[in-house]
């Protein structure tokens, strides 16, 4: 009996260890990425098939992955499927150029707006890495800041882009990354801003 009560102290400790770390937990993917639990363990077993190269899971099997009945798997599957219907629908229109890509720069869409202020289709864009919409020139001096937008998650600048007719213009972007791990870029076109700005150094100077 000694050891039966030494063996469940044990286990009730254990037990309260676990149920602090899974509230640090929660606490934290909810403040800082702005995702629940549950809907993270969902989108981790989605990305852990595709990298095993499984092509598609069924309920059943995302249930037994997830240890839950398909009941409470698909409320959630639901909700996820109606917020990325919703994330689609603002994407394609948004007045802002819009880009969505990886951490590694690859491009996987792209609104109309950006395709208009690029020269490019959607769908090449689509098929298109991030540095290769760079100016050259400015690429080889100053390299994408990859580095800081893992670290940070978010990431402003200004940078020159090259159009698909070859004319350079001054693009500030805004990157960020979402809780699924895609990147998304808004792009605005700064050319007359900037061409502006030094006109007026120009004329201060002159005084």
């Amino acid at each position: 009996v000694p050891n039966q009560h030494e063996s469940l102290r044990v286990w009730l400790r254990l037990l309260a260890c676990s149920n602090l770390v899974e509230g640090r937990v929660r606490s934290r993917l909810r403040e800082e990425f702005d995702i629940t639990l549950p809907r993270f363990d969902v989108l981790a077993q989605l990305d852990a098939a595709a990298r095993d190269d499984v092509h598609g899971l069924t309920m059943s099997e995302l249930s037994r992955r997830l240890m839950v009945t398909n009941g409470n798997l698909t409320g959630l599957i639901e909700r996820l499927a109606a917020s990325e219907r919703s994330y689609r629908e603002l994407h394609a229109q948004a007045a802002d150029a819009t880009l969505v890509g990886d951490l590694e720069g690859n491009l996987a869409d792209a609104n109309e707006a950006a395709a208009a202020l690029l020269g490019y289709t959607v769908d090449e864009l689509r098929t298109m890495h991030a540095s290769a919409l760079f100016d050259p020139a400015h690429l080889a001096a100053v390299p994408p800041y990859q580095a800081e937008l893992r670290e940070r998650g978010e990431l402003r600048s200004e940078r020159p882009f090259r159009r698909q007719d070859g004319t350079l213009i001054d693009v500030e972007y805004s990157c960020r990354v979402l809780d699924d791990g895609r990147v998304h870029t808004t792009l605005r076109d700064v050319t007359e801003r900037k061409r502006n700005e030094e006109q007026l150094r120009t004329n201060l100077g002159r005084m």
